[in-house]
């Protein structure tokens, strides 16, 4: 996979080169850091149940949506704000149903991190 492919669920790497000042460098660090905080707020939402604390699962569904909104994978971001009001709404148990989709968009996330930070390595 390639940023420039279509479908790709991240903003491509010559536009993260333009935004950072063509530093690639930064960008890797960047988007290790990304790639770092996936995993955690990953898990903690894997790990949701309907017993879980509101103001916690909000707060990991905020995060992720936040770093997924940066790098314009819409459609992850897209499904996190749509949980993130259920769960504000309705509690946590009302978004639990999303979860398997919430699996797929935040794997192709990550997918996309890690073809950014190969791209752009081959940069530095």
């Amino acid at each position: 996979m390639n940023s420039k492919d279509p479908g790709f669920p991240l903003m491509d790497a010559e536009r993260f080169l333009e935004c950072m000042s063509g530093d690639a460098s930064l960008c890797v660090d960047i988007l290790e850091t990304g790639l770092k905080e996936w995993g955690e707020q990953v898990a903690e939402i894997r790990n949701l149940t309907a017993d879980s604390d509101e103001e916690s699962a909000r707060r990991a569904l905020h995060s992720l949506r936040g770093g997924s909104s940066t790098f314009e994978a819409s459609s992850l971001a897209g499904l996190l704000q749509k949980m993130e009001s259920e769960c504000e709404v309705s509690g946590v148990k009302s978004m639990l149903p999303q979860l398997a989709a919430f699996e797929t968009e935040a794997i192709a996330y990550r997918e996309g991190l890690l073809c950014l930070i190969d791209e752009l390595r081959g940069r530095i």
